[in-house]
């Protein structure tokens, strides 16, 4: 996917160039992609991904399993971190996250809004909301800490 259609698809705001580079590769690796989850808004302050429910997600009772939200609220929490970190020197990787599973949802799409609450030089913490799309109901909240460190990784982990 080439920049132009990613910024015609993705919402990208207030990242650098490095970090913009590696967006297509960051987006398109990984369990929420193999979900089908998609990347609605990027920036260091707000990040927003939606999930249409499928058989995929379902807990044996039919109802979206916990894991999901909790999978994607870490995600959409270390991605936010990560736009503060200084690629490739620094990564972003969750240490805690506490869940709060509120109503079920068996079919629909889910929306996953992660918004920082603190940002410090090396842990941020982030509050998630899960709401139901179509119905507007809260789903799940959550809190995500991140913790932003010396990279183990290649210099470019996408390539």
């Amino acid at each position: 996917m080439s920049d132009d259609e990613l910024s015609q698809k993705i919402e990208i705001l207030g990242v650098s160039e490095e970090h913009r580079a590696m967006i297509p590769h960051l987006v398109a690796r990984g369990l929420t992609n193999y979900w089908g989850a998609v990347f609605e808004h990027l920036s260091p302050t707000r990040v927003v991904a939606s999930l249409l429910v499928d058989e995929r997600h379902l807990q044996p009772w039919g109802i979206l399993h916990g894991g999901v939200s909790v999978t994607l609220a870490e995600t959409v929490a270390s991605i936010g971190t990560w736009f503060h970190c200084i690629p490739p020197n620094e990564q972003a990787v969750g240490l805690e996250i506490n869940a709060n599973h509120l109503r079920p949802v068996s079919s629909g799409t889910i929306v996953v809004t992660g918004v920082p609450i603190h940002t410090g030089g090396t842990i941020h913490v982030w509050g998630v909301q899960v709401v139901h799309k179509e119905e507007t109901y809260l789903v799940c909240t959550a809190r995500c800490t991140v913790m932003k460190r010396r990279s183990t990784l290649a210099p470019n982990p996408f390539i």
